[in-house]
């Protein structure tokens, strides 16, 4: 007896299986896809991160390499005048710029403040900021130690690493003419701030559990011991 030829077709279980099969490549291909895409965007947000850290180490470096003692601009100056550099730690550096602002005709110098913290902006905690602060002398002084007008503050950067990994450093590093480190913990008296000739900054990139390689750079500080 011959077998009845089948129509042609596919039987119920073929369909379901084909179903099954079409399902699971997909699946695969959507994860593989999302994940494609998660990985761009992330990339993507860590080169705009480096661009912004970049054009921040940028303006610190302009800055620092103005840095002049007190004592340079004002001859009248009673104390903490042999150094340009009112605090140094490893997140924070308050120090006198010679910018081109004056007091008359006289040229005067500029309080600024740079400080990495915790940026308010990013909810997770995991990014820092970088701020500036700068203060013109007060219009109202005339003679001895400089007093200082309120200062306006600016974000300059974001997108830093935070917490700092371990294997970072320290995001501002000091250094001394014959190239010795500063300790900055406890913090280092007027006379050990008088020999900063030079300074680090390395900062890392991405939030802290994507860690990436930042931006460093090293500004040697002409005028800060000049005459020392």
């Amino acid at each position: 007896m011959r077998t009845p030829r089948r129509d042609g077709g596919y039987s119920l279980i073929e369909v379901l299986v084909a179903m099954v099969i079409a399902s699971t490549v997909l699946g695969l291909v959507t994860a593989a896809m999302i994940g494609m895409l998660r990985n761009g965007a992330s990339a993507g947000s860590r080169l705009a991160n480096l661009d912004q850290i970049r054009i921040g180490v940028d303006a610190l470096s302009k800055n620092l390499r103005t840095a002049v003692r007190p004592e340079q601009l004002n001859s009248t100056c009673v104390s903490s005048c042999p150094a340009a550099f009112e605090t140094a730690t490893d997140t924070r550096v308050v120090f006198y710029a010679n910018v081109g602002d004056k007091i008359g005709t006289k040229p005067a110098p500029t309080r600024i403040t740079y400080t990495i913290a915790a940026d308010p902006n990013d909810a997770t905690g995991t990014t820092a900021a970088v701020t500036e602060t700068r203060q013109q002398v007060a219009s109202t002084w005339t003679s001895g130690d400089y007093t200082w007008a309120t200062g306006a503050t600016r974000t300059i950067s974001r997108g830093i690493t935070w917490p700092l990994p371990s294997s970072n450093g320290p995001l501002f590093t000091y250094y001394t003419g014959s190239n010795g480190a500063i300790v900055t913990s406890p913090a280092p008296s007027g006379s050990i701030l008088a020999t900063i000739a030079s300074i680090r900054i390395a900062l890392p990139v991405g939030d802290s559990t994507h860690p990436s390689p930042g931006v460093s750079t090293s500004v040697f500080l002409p005028n800060s011991t000049l005459g020392h």
